[in-house]
């Protein structure tokens, strides 16, 4: 027993020296170059229609995740059931602005679509076959939800989230073949190598994002579905990523 202890004391000082230091060194990388937030800065963020969305998107899987951990504290103790059902209220909300906001977006995928098929790229095409084939979907429940078509719109998202899961996929795959490539490709001249390792670090930040798109992805599409705490952890730090993408440079 005392061995174990003094196990779990040193994993427990291990985490306290590693975890301020990987959020030191996420916060550097997601901050580098931009300006500190101001209502300026705010603004201009939310001017843009992607800035809107990606922000909008992380407070719709935060309130995934409250939908979760107030459904679990509903079977402890039923006085939760008015704030779950307000999680509930909340991530419908946020979910259905955002399918409207969506409306005529597949048209920006079909460019790139052409110029892959142009230049050979499979894998981008099946990426964006997939992404269009989830927007074209997506439009077709938002009609049904909003009663222009007599249709439950429901099955209709869950059959859209899997062509869009099926994205995050062939993106993953992607990245994992990206670095792969990149890591046999080292050679032992210096400003060579620094790049090359820049590199390699930002592929390993989008393989982990995608990995956890994926694991969002069969969950909210109904193809494996585990829990929407997990889901909503999932979709937070993925959507955030997406948003900061979108914040102003300095």
């Amino acid at each position: 027993q005392q061995g174990g202890s003094h196990h779990w004391l040193k994993l427990e000082e291990l985490s306290a020296r590693r975890i301020p230091s990987v959020i030191a060194s996420e916060k550097h990388r997601v901050m580098s170059g931009r300006p500190a937030l101001t209502v300026a800065v705010m603004a201009a963020w939310l001017a843009k229609s992607e800035g809107r969305d990606k922000l909008g998107r992380t407070v719709q899987y935060f309130a995934r995740f409250l939908n979760g951990y107030f459904a679990e504290m509903v079977k402890k103790d039923a006085s939760f059931k008015g704030a779950h059902e307000k999680a509930v209220a909340l991530q419908g909300a946020f979910a259905t602005a955002r399918r409207t906001d969506r409306i005529g977006k597949e048209l920006n995928s079909i460019p790139a679509l052409v110029k892959a098929l142009k230049t050979d790229d499979w894998p981008e095409v099946a990426h964006k076959v997939a992404l269009t084939t989830f927007l074209m979907i997506d439009r077709y429940a938002w009609l049904c939800q909003s009663k222009l078509i007599k249709q439950d719109h429901k099955p209709i998202i869950k059959r859209a989230l899997k062509f869009l899961t099926l994205s995050w996929t062939i993106m993953l795959l992607r990245h994992i073949r990206g670095y792969l490539k990149l890591s046999s490709s080292l050679t032992n001249d210096a400003a060579s190598a620094q790049k090359a390792e820049a590199e390699i670090t930002a592929k390993k930040w989008e393989i982990f994002k995608h990995i956890l798109c994926v694991v969002q992805g069969v969950h909210i599409s109904g193809m494996y579905e585990h829990h929407d705490m997990l889901a909503g952890v999932c979709g937070m730090y993925t959507s955030f990523d997406d948003a900061m993408k979108q914040y102003p440079k300095a």
